[in-house]
């Protein structure tokens, strides 16, 4: 078998031996199995990925039945497929996770269960190589086979490839392997330019061809995975896969918007960014270059989470980002996978930036501290608190996947090119780098992120000359996030200091890195010196939700506050105005939250906000949570600067007073036609929690037309949610105009039936761009609605 090298998440477990006239990245990680870490924030959390997450996950596979769909697929047992339709992704995911385990951590009793399953996937597996529980069960589905793209097959059998080539780099053993090679033959037998050219559906199937390309030399995979990414929009879908959804509206090529499920398009762009790779088409890397502006530029939250909206999964338009939504877990991890490409390709910091956002705060907020779960949204507020209970849900998409990509950010520490060690993450520990003229140990020591001086320790095998690159982070330069999504509100003048065998250097940056090109000797130290002041942070003025607000960063970490921390500040923390001015303090302790360093910042009357790293929020029970805070002076409100926007809904934007973070505002926008006013499975708008307080909804019609009717479906749940004691309604024909009360034609009345529209036409017919519907609750009630309807000439 020819051995190349292969990818882990994007982290080259095994140095690739291309020839000259193959093609790869230029940079080549240092595999996390060659990491040795000693690190006193992450140690602990490899550990309990070890102790507590693998054994967990094979409980709760076997407790939803994820293990058992393959013993009734082999035969071994009886019964029907349980679950949703791509649970064996879930399995395979779980799985590559703990051969990252056993490459680290060798344990026969582990490897002997792992090696069980094969057993029963080599039983479940047909003859001509077709391997898919769902499609096994009852009985074998063989003329449905290939045809419902929405099923997930190739994002199932992407998944067990990448699985099964991490099984044999971290055993040798090639069973899985083998039985990988028989799945993508026969897939390759299938598709392809005259045979069926229908783009896959979930996107995973290209990563893992490439994956599988490097480790079998086969070219028929890297050709393959070419084909399905050049196939996707190339053709209409009849709605099959929603277009944009799913990426299918034009070709990859030709995107330069993120658009659609944001998992999907995040596994695209690394999959384009793997083929420009190992083919060395450049049309790709313009492409992504577009998508990952539009990306870092307008559509990151603070934490590095991707994914603004809780329809579909997907990304917003530009600058919409929502704080009670969404950030899957699996987009900050595709988000990860995608930078580290291009930092691969480039050996730009910037790329490294937005990862170690991504690991510390997007990422590491949704992974439980004892190792027993995962948080599926990451969001960045939560007004009624949540907590972090045992087991995966339905979809556990997000927990296998953090099975997997946990142990694999020791691979992310380190890299080389030639002659240059890249000094990427400041994680603890000690590795060998092999250069193109040296070996050189490398270790090092900090007590990063909560200290910002890092001691690197070069013990090269010969005295020589080479280059070190150490990543001087972006926070530390003054830029949160490439681009000016997100500012400091007050710049440091502190900056970094660099130290070689105890005396001062001059930093000279190259790409976001202070290169050190000199003649190195075994001993020889370097220390850098990160100021950590904490810093308040601004969002573009386009991101809505945020204008007259600030977050509170320090180092890598970005902060949040919960409410049991708070509860003497007279306020909620949605209410709470923060100077601009206040008094900023931190103080590292080690007896909460496993240590951490809380902020505090000073309010009036001697009272202070904490504030907690993100990433432990949740973990001493519910707790209302907030990242961004109202600006003191600062903040004003004005609905033309809070819209919900819509590109294809029948109106143009809609704002309310107050939205329950669980409902969804947007739903007002659409062609909804409820049938019960009590339907509590229905999407609505609901005020819930603002029991008593008046509330008002504002549509934006986009242009000043003539209004005809309004109708109103209201959601009342029997409970706290009613109908309202009162309604009526306001129009404003331009952005500075008055609100004018709309008097209702003489037949008419404002009425709060249930179960139907509450029509109403107007007395005089207005002209308006916006139409804001007034409502008075009844006593210690909220209220709701389920739709709106317009009628405008």
């Amino acid at each position: 078998m020819k051995q190349l090298g292969v990818f882990a998440l994007g982290v080259l477990c095994t140095v690739a031996a291309f020839s000259a006239e193959e093609h790869d990245y230029p940079i080549k990680p240092v595999p996390f199995s060659d990491f040795k870490i000693s690190d006193g924030f992450w140690a602990p959390r490899m550990k309990a990925h070890k102790d507590a997450t693998i054994p967990f996950s094979f409980k709760i596979m076997e407790r939803t039945g994820r293990l058992g769909n393959f013993y009734k697929a082999a035969g071994l047992r009886e019964g029907k497929y349980r679950g949703m339709f791509f649970n064996d992704s879930d399995v395979y995911k779980a799985l590559e996770g703990v051969a990252y385990s056993l490459k680290i951590h060798p344990d026969k009793e582990l490897e002997k269960k792992v090696d069980d399953l094969i057993d029963v996937f080599a039983k479940a597996q047909w003859d001509d190589g077709y391997l898919n529980a769902f499609f096994s069960l009852p009985e074998k589905k063989t003329e449905q086979r290939w045809k419902e793209f929405t099923k997930h097959e190739l994002y199932c059998a992407g998944h067990f490839f990448e699985f099964a080539v991490a099984y044999y780099e971290a055993t040798g053993k090639r069973k899985a392997l083998d039985m990988a090679i028989k799945l993508a033959d026969l897939i390759d037998s299938i598709f392809g330019p005259g045979k069926n050219t229908m783009p896959p559906g979930h996107q995973e199937i290209e990563i893992a061809l490439a994956r599988l390309y490097r480790a079998t030399g086969e070219e028929r995979y890297l050709k393959l995975a070419k084909f399905f990414l050049d196939v996707r929009g190339t053709k209409p879908s009849s709605g099959h896969y929603r277009g944009a959804y799913a990426q299918d509206h034009k070709p990859v090529l030709k995107q330069s918007e993120a658009i659609g499920h944001a998992v999907r398009a995040v596994y695209m762009y690394t999959a384009m960014a793997d083929i420009a790779a190992l083919t060395g088409d450049d049309s790709y890397i313009k492409a992504i270059d577009l998508l990952w502006e539009d990306v870092t530029y307008q559509k990151t939250y603070l934490t590095g989470g991707i994914g603004a909206s809780h329809r579909g999964e997907a990304f917003g338009a530009d600058y919409d980002l929502p704080n009670h939504s969404y950030a899957e877990t699996c987009a900050a991890i595709g988000n990860a996978f995608w930078n580290h490409r291009l930092f691969l390709m480039r050996g730009d910091a910037k790329y490294m930036d937005i990862i170690e956002r991504v690991i510390y705060n997007g990422f590491l907020a949704a992974s439980f501290m004892d190792g027993g779960g995962t948080f599926y949204t990451n969001p960045l507020e939560d007004k009624r608190g949540r907590s972090r209970g045992k087991g995966w849900p339905g979809c556990a998409c997000c927990p296998s996947n953090e099975q997997r990509f946990m142990p694999s950010i020791m691979g992310y520490i380190f890299a080389h090119r030639d002659d240059e060690l890249f000094v990427n993450l400041f994680i603890n520990g000690s590795t060998t780098v092999k250069l193109k003229s040296n070996s050189v140990a490398v270790s090092q020591k900090s007590n990063y992120p909560w200290d910002g001086k890092i001691d690197l320790t070069i013990n090269p095998k010969k005295k020589g000359k080479f280059t070190l690159k150490i990543r001087i982070p972006g926070w530390a330069r003054n830029q949160p996030l490439p681009g000016d999504l997100y500012k400091y509100i007050n710049k440091t003048s502190a900056q970094p200091v660099l130290m070689v065998n105890d005396k001062k250097t001059d930093i000279v940056l190259d790409s976001g890195y202070a290169v050190l090109d000199r003649k190195w000797k075994a001993g020889d130290k370097v220390s850098l010196y990160l100021p950590m002041p904490v810093r308040q942070v601004f969002s573009h003025a386009n991101v809505k939700e945020n204008v007259g607000k600030v977050a509170y960063e320090r180092g890598p970490i970005v902060y949040c506050a919960e409410t049991m921390d708070n509860k003497d500040i007279g306020t909620s923390l949605f209410d709470l105005l923060v100077s601009d001015k206040a008094k900023l303090d931190s103080e590292y302790k080690a007896d909460l939250l496993n240590g951490v360093t809380v902020i505090t910042a000073q309010l009036e009357g001697d009272k202070n906000l904490t504030m907690i790293p993100y990433y432990s929020w949740a973990h001493r029970g519910a707790s209302p949570m907030n990242i961004w805070f109202k600006r003191e002076g600062e903040f004003k409100y004005d609905p033309k600067l809070a819209f919900k926007k819509s590109t294809d809904g029948k109106f143009a934007g809609v704002v309310a007073s107050y939205t329950n973070p669980g409902d969804d505002i947007a739903v007002l926008m659409e062609n909804a036609n409820p049938n019960k006013s009590g339907d509590s499975d229905a999407r609505r708008w609901t005020s819930w929690t603002q029991k008593g307080k008046d509330q008002w909804v504002v549509i934006d019609l986009g242009a000043a037309k003539k209004i005809k009717n309004i109708g109103i479906f209201w959601y009342d749940d029997g409970g706290g949610v009613k109908v309202p004691a009162s309604w009526d309604v306001s129009t404003r024909a331009t952005d500075n105009g008055e609100w004018r009360a709309m008097k209702p034609y003489l037949t008419d009345t404002f009425n709060t039936a249930k179960d139907m529209f509450n029509d109403v036409k107007p007395d005089t017919e207005p002209v308006a761009r916006y139409v804001r519907i007034n409502m008075k609750p009844q006593l210690n009630a909220c209220v709701g609605i389920m739709a709106v309807n317009i009628d405008t000439e």
